[in-house]
């Protein structure tokens, strides 16, 4: 869309045109899942100081407009020691610092019932930047969208391990 602002730099940003026709709905698949990569270590940068973080992750779409997310929906694992109390995914540099990677999960579902069903496009934003002498980039990686199951398939999946379990004791008797 035409309204991107400029003060959104450096960033990674995930369009994703709607349909026609028939096919003209809202994507329905609340969960986004990206890989960082923090640099590498300090050796191979040459970097002894300094950060590389995420600092906003946005949905942007027709009757939603720029909505910052809060990081409070996310999850993350791997190295999240430098992550900030919020959860921002942050990464600090000192002499002879690792090489450090994160995967971080943000369920932006409770945002889809503001975005209209005929939007013509939806974007996910992921708002970067870095300083004090840490490297100039670092790398995102395989982002996907996922769907979280529905209550009712939860319950069918529940059922089948029931029977599944109730089969194996009765073989154990």
């Amino acid at each position: 869309p035409s309204d991107n602002p400029t003060w959104l730099e450096p960033k990674l940003a995930l369009q994703f045109p709607i349909g026609t026709g028939r096919d003209r709905r809202v994507p329905n698949k609340p969960v986004v899942e990206l890989y960082i990569f923090g640099a590498c270590c300090s050796e191979s940068t040459g970097s002894t100081s300094g950060y590389s973080q995420i600092h906003t992750f946005y949905l942007n779409a027709e009757g939603l407009g720029w909505t910052s997310v809060p990081w409070s929906l996310a999850t993350a694992t791997g190295w999240t020691n430098n992550n900030s109390p919020s959860g921002m995914p942050n990464f600090y540099f000192w002499s002879g610092a690792p090489a450090r990677s994160q995967t971080v999960t943000i369920n932006y579902s409770g945002y889809l019932s503001q975005i209209p069903e005929n939007a013509s496009y939806i974007e996910i934003i992921f708002a970067s930047n870095n300083g004090n002498g840490a490297p100039s980039y670092f790398y995102m990686n395989d982002v996907r969208l996922s769907q979280i199951p529905e209550p009712s398939t939860m319950v069918l999946i529940g059922a089948g391990m029931l029977v599944g379990a109730r089969l194996l004791r009765r073989r154990m008797v």
